[in-house]
C-alpha cells in the first residue's frame, strides 16, 4: 500500500516490502507463524521484483523448507502445525472447493469466500488442538468471521505505527488508536469465551485419529463425487457428535 502511494515500481515495492517485513521480525518476538509469514512475503516480493511468476504454493513449500531447514523439530510443534496446516488448507483446499459451488454472479461472494475460510480453517485446525492442548470451540467458525475483521485493523494500525516511527506525532496517533481497537478486541474475546461451546475440554486424541480425520475432511471439501461427498460428510459428522459425547460425559 505504501509503495503504491508512492509511485514506487514493482522493484520498489518488493524492497521496500522485504525491508518492512525484515523490520518487523528484527521488533517483534518471533514465532513459527510470524516466520513463516516473513518468509512467504520476502520470497513472494523477490521473486515479483523479478518479474519471476509465483504462486502462494511455492511461496509456502520455499517457508517449509526454510523452517524446517534452520530447526528440524518445529514439525513436532503445534505452532508449526496449525500455522501450516491451516495455511496449506486455504491454498489448495478452498480454491476447490469454491470452484465446485461458486456461481458467476453472486453478490454474497466476499461473505461466501469469508465463510469457507473459516470453515475450513476450523476443519482442519480444530483436530490438532484436540491432540496438543485438549480443548475445542463448536462456536470457532462464527467467532472467527466476528473476530477477523478487528484483528485485520489491529495488523494495519501496527503497521503503519511501525513503518511511521520516525514520525512522532503520527506514531502516538497510532498507538492510541491500536490501543483503542485493542481493548475492543480483548472485550470480545472475553464476551465470546463466556459463551456456552467456547472452549470444550477433552482428553487429547491419538494422532492416527487425528490423521484420519483430517484426511477425510480434505475428501469431503476437495471431492467431485457427490457419493464421495456424502459419505466423507457423515463420517466427519459421526466423529465430531462422538467427540462432543465424549466431552460431555
Amino acid at each position: 500500500m505504501l509503495a503504491r502511494v508512492m509511485g514506487a515500481s514493482p522493484q520498489g515495492a518488493s524492497v521496500l516490502t522485504v525491508v518492512g517485513v525484515l523490520l518487523m521480525v528484527v521488533l517483534v518476538t518471533v514465532r513459527t507463524p510470524i516466520l513463516r509469514s516473513a518468509v512467504m512475503v520476502i520470497g513472494g516480493s523477490i521473486m515479483l521484483g523479478s518479474r519471476w511468476r509465483i504462486s502462494a504454493a511455492t511461496t509456502f513449500s520455499i517457508a517449509v523448507v526454510v523452517i524446517l531447514y534452520t530447526e528440524p523439530l518445529a514439525i513436532i510443534r503445534p505452532g508449526f502445525q496449525l500455522s501450516f496446516v491451516v495455511v496449506a488448507a486455504l491454498i489448495w483446499i478452498l480454491p476447490q472447493w469454491a470452484k465446485r459451488t461458486d456461481s458467476h454472479e453472486d453478490h454474497l461472494a466476499l461473505w461466501k469466500t469469508a465463510i469457507r475460510a473459516a470453515t475450513v480453517s476450523w476443519c482442519v485446525a480444530t483436530p490438532l488442538s484436540i491432540m496438543h492442548f485438549g480443548v475445542y470451540s463448536l462456536i470457532g467458525i462464527p467467532a472467527t468471521l466476528l473476530l477477523t475483521p478487528v484483528m485485520v485493523v489491529i495488523l494495519l494500525l501496527g503497521y503503519v505505527r511501525l513503518v511511521c516511527s520516525f514520525i512522532d506525532p503520527l506514531f502516538q496517533i497510532c498507538g492510541h488508536l491500536l490501543e483503542f481497537v485493542s481493548n475492543i478486541l480483548w472485550v470480545m474475546v472475553n464476551e465470546i469465551a463466556e459463551l456456552p461451546g467456547s472452549g470444550i475440554h477433552i482428553d487429547g486424541l491419538p494422532w492416527i485419529t487425528v490423521l484420519a480425520v483430517e484426511a477425510v475432511s480434505v475428501v469431503f471439501f476437495m471431492t467431485q463425487s457427490k457419493r464421495t461427498w456424502i459419505w466423507s460428510g457423515t463420517i466427519m459428522i459421526l466423529w465430531w457428535t462422538i467427540v462432543l459425547l465424549i466431552s460431555i460425559h
